[in-house]
């Protein structure tokens, strides 16, 4: 378990073995083989791997949560679940038109290629991200493309300029749902419309976890504040 917790929690931050190594304070062949099972870390190495991803060592060497036949990660310290949403009262969760039609146009292509949902997860099936054998998108997977299109960019604006103004940092494919909050932070949709959107059963989750106000933000709105105050 311990070995698929690494892979797992690295894959949801989207990093290389020698990123989590750098870290720790070994080398990539070290780690490599933890995540391999041909050795194990001792706890000091366990002390500070949970510390890095937010858990108890605990639930990073023994945890093996699952829904359905997906894994989810262990929960973070003081908190008892993590990889769902909680859909509010409705059940339903609220998506923008233009997304509906992207992925209307996905199940239409899929059609017309001939793939078709082959997985059932808690009695839910028919999900649209499905790989070519049918089975349900795994996001180490999206991670790996993201990585890919990172170094690809990157790559590209070092053949211009030996010290480039801007560089994709690392990013997991869960920063882009973090972004997507922040944007409808930034555009003045109604809080309660993005807990609605985000699917989330209680709005301190929606305030507390995912509306990162950027700084521009923040600066636009004391210049309003400014403006009321002036006589």
């Amino acid at each position: 378990m311990l070995a698929d917790n690494l892979i797992f929690f690295r894959n949801i931050k989207g990093l290389t073995q020698e990123q989590v190594a750098e870290v720790i304070g070994i080398s990539r062949q070290s780690y490599s083989k933890w995540e391999q099972r041909e050795t194990y870390p001792d706890i000091d190495k366990c002390d500070k791997l949970a510390k890095y991803y937010g858990v108890t060592i605990d639930s990073l060497v023994h945890q093996d949560n699952k829904v359905g036949d997906i894994k989810i990660a262990p929960a973070p310290i003081g908190k008892h679940l993590w990889g769902t949403v909680t859909i509010g009262s409705k059940g339903q969760i609220v998506i923008p038109k233009a997304a509906r039609e992207a992925f209307e146009h996905e199940k239409q292509k899929q059609e017309d290629l001939g793939l078709h949902c082959e997985v059932t997860i808690d009695g839910y099936t028919d999900f649209i991200f499905i790989n070519r054998f049918g089975q349900a998108q795994h996001q180490a997977t999206l991670n790996k493309a993201i990585r890919r299109i990172i170094r690809d960019c990157n790559d590209e604006q070092f053949l211009h300029s030996d010290e480039p103004d801007v560089l994709l940092p690392h990013f997991s494919c869960h920063s882009l749902r973090h972004t997507f909050t922040t944007r409808m932070c930034e555009a003045g949709v109604n809080i309660k419309v993005i807990q609605d959107a985000l699917g989330h059963s209680d709005i301190s989750t929606t305030l507390n976890i995912y509306a990162d106000v950027t700084k521009e933000m923040k600066a636009e709105e004391f210049k309003g504040l400014d403006s009321y105050f002036k006589v």
